[in-house]
Formats: structure tokens, sequence, C-alpha cells
């Protein structure tokens, strides 16, 4: 079939929330992370973050947002994933925090 996949990729809905919608489901999600960065272990206050981005078709929900400090967040997003290990370490959060990472990895094109 031209134009057509050969296995077609089931199509998901990206949420996207405003206002008080998106204040609360921060709320929520920094409150499941008790207010910890889980990547270093530290204690933050900065928005959640989106896992899979939401310019790469993340959605606003909390399996794809997760409590990252300033720090952490702008590592994140320099791609410096590198200078992680050593806070990672630190932080000892673990399994948690590296699938947290190789999911938005892998999710950046």
């Amino acid at each position: 079939m031209k134009g057509q996949s050969m296995n077609p990729q089931p199509k998901t809905k990206i949420i996207r929330l405003k206002g008080k919608p998106y204040k609360d489901l921060q709320r929520r999600v920094m409150e499941r992370d008790n207010w910890t960065c889980q990547i270093c272990g530290e204690h933050t206050e900065a928005p959640p973050h989106h896992i899979i981005y939401r310019s790469e078709g993340g959605s606003d929900c909390g399996p794809n947002m997760c409590a990252v400090c300033d720090e952490c967040h702008r590592i994140i997003h320099h791609g410096h994933f590198l200078e992680l290990v050593p806070r990672m370490l630190m932080g000892n959060k673990g399994k948690k925090i590296v699938q947290h990472i190789l999911t938005g990895i892998l999710c950046i094109k």
C-alpha cells in the first residue's frame, strides 16, 4: 500500500491541560514524588519535568511527569546526560530514575 506503513502504530491522544487542572496535576506529581528530585534526591519546588517533552508529543499526565530540581532539569534540557550519573549516585534513587531518563532519551528525536 503506497504511503502506508506495514506496521502502523496506534495513535495515542496527547493530553494538554491549562490553568487550574494543569496546576493541580503539577501539585499531585510533586506530592507523589514527595517534593524530591527524582535524579539527585534533593528537595525541590520546581515545576515537574515532562519525561517525553511536550514539544515531542508528550502528554500532561502523571506517568509522563516527575519532580526534578532546577539543576538536574537544566542538565537534561542541555543534553548533558553523563553529568546526571554522579547526581543519581548521590541521590541513590536507582531504577526509577534510570527508567525515567532512558524513556526520555529514547523518545527524543
